[in-house]
């Protein structure tokens, strides 16, 4: 198994990575379990994106995704696991 720093590396790499989707304006971990993306616009579906990338790191592929709609919108923030533990 990976060690800690190996995991925390991945988290920084995953929040970089999550954060340079289209429609994204950033991502960051909330907790040890949530990665916390604020959209910068409405998506229909913004798991299409967001989990093949969560999906590359098998020790975070289950994390919790909580995606927070632009500011100002009706949307709901939503949560969903990419896949599930």
């Amino acid at each position: 198994p990976p060690t800690p720093e190996e995991v925390a590396r991945q988290r920084v790499e995953l929040a970089d990575a999550v954060s340079a989707l289209p429609g994204v304006d950033r991502a960051v971990w909330s907790s040890e379990s949530t990665l916390q993306v604020y959209a910068s616009e409405v998506q229909a579906d913004p798991f299409a994106a967001i989990c093949p990338v969560v999906e590359r790191y098998d020790e975070l592929a289950s994390s919790r995704i909580q995606f927070t709609p632009p500011p100002g919108t009706t949307a709901m923030v939503r949560f969903r696991q990419c896949r599930p533990y």
